[in-house]
């Protein structure tokens, strides 16, 4: 579904799109290849594929998964869309630790979710290696379009906004860092910090950003 220029969702729970449980998953057509922003929660990897198919896009040529964060509703997904399209695996500093190996923040925040009936009982997160590890202020080219990862931790501990520069409007791709109507997501488990969300979200200041 094309909802901005070169800019599509092909995922999104709330909507219908794949799974309820999928973060919104972006595609970025920047016209000699196309990138992912983020992967959704692993259980639909098929109808997200099919989605980029239905937007007149080849799933061989996704070339980058871009990860804003390891939660498993933005990057369990990750495994298996690599697998399916054989696309490299980009992520932030810390949350690529977590991608892979797991840890306390990962492991407790779903003990929580299952807990609560959010995820299933049964729900597995499949660890994904990392092709390329982007710290805060570094830039990934997607054809005729850049994006810069700007870290801004609280709602975990390495999360990155993207600025996508080189269109007709700035735009900024704010994973969980903003929500709709200025809200914020907190778990109560490690990496999950108000904070530390307060130390960082000024480095949101002054984009200038005009597309969200």
């Amino acid at each position: 579904m094309k909802i901005y220029d070169d800019i599509y969702l092909v995922g999104d729970g709330p909507i219908g799109l794949s799974d309820e449980l999928d973060c919104h998953v972006y595609l970025v057509d920047g016209g000699d290849n196309i990138a992912l922003i983020d992967a959704g929660v692993g259980l639909a990897t098929d109808d997200i594929i099919e989605n980029i198919k239905q937007d007149g896009f080849d799933p061989g040529k996704l070339d980058q998964l871009i990860i804003t964060h390891a939660h498993a509703d933005h990057a369990g997904g990750a495994y298996e869309m690599r697998e399916k399209t054989g696309c490299k695996i980009i992520a932030p500093t810390q949350e690529s630790e977590i991608l892979e190996k797991g840890g306390a923040d990962l492991e407790y925040g779903m003990r929580a979710a299952k807990k609560s009936g959010i995820y299933p009982s049964d729900y597995q997160y499949k660890f994904c290696s990392v092709d390329r590890v982007i710290n805060d202020q570094e830039t990934i080219t997607v054809g005729k379009y850049t994006l810069r990862a700007i870290q801004v931790p609280g709602h975990s501990q390495g999360i990155v906004v993207l600025i996508m520069e080189g269109g007709r409007a700035r735009t900024i791709f704010s994973s969980d860092v903003v929500f709709l109507d200025g809200t914020l997501g907190l778990g109560n488990w490690p990496g999950n910090s108000l904070e530390v969300y307060r130390n960082n979200i000024g480095k949101l200041a002054g984009l200038n950003a005009e597309v969200m």
